[in-house]
């Protein structure tokens, strides 16, 4: 099962590690993300929320396993009455970059033995789904949606 205090720290570990991301939080369902999102400033800066890991036992009773679904996103607040749709792709291009240098350090991670935690040893490479988010509480950014395997 992956646990919780690993996933938050991994979360803190990622924004520690990619200059444009200033802020970290971990929240269980979408009324905690709103109101985190809520309070965010519109500073030019991102923050990673992640959200908290689902588990599926799996196996049998000597060999149970959890299949463990977890996201996290990379969002920045916009204004949007700043915005044309120019403007707008562009905003979503620059989280797209961003995005791209966490979905490396996650594979990094992965290969890396001695990574942070070793939360990412665990990481189902075929699972990630990467999807953008456009005016979620104001903020536009990518969800990477993923899975791991770990012991129960």
């Amino acid at each position: 099962m992956l646990a919780l205090n690993d996933f938050r720290a991994y979360v803190t570990n990622i924004k520690d590690s990619i200059a444009e991301i200033a802020r970290a939080q971990v929240v269980m369902d979408d009324s905690q993300l709103n109101k985190f999102l809520e309070d965010e400033p519109d500073d030019g800066n991102y923050i990673i929320i992640g959200i908290i890991p689902k588990h599926n036992p799996i196996g049998n009773v000597d060999t149970i396993q959890s299949l463990d679904k977890a996201s996290v996103l990379i969002l920045k607040k916009v204004t949007r009455s700043d915005q044309d749709h120019e403007i707008f792709l562009d905003t979503i291009a620059e989280a797209q970059a961003v995005t791209k240098k966490v979905i490396l350090k996650m594979r990094a991670d992965k290969l890396n033995d001695e990574a942070f935690c070793n939360v990412m040893k665990f990481l189902n490479i075929e699972s990630l789904d990467v999807n953008p988010i456009w005016a979620l509480s104001s903020c536009d950014g990518y969800e990477i949606d993923f899975s791991t395997q770990t012991r129960f």
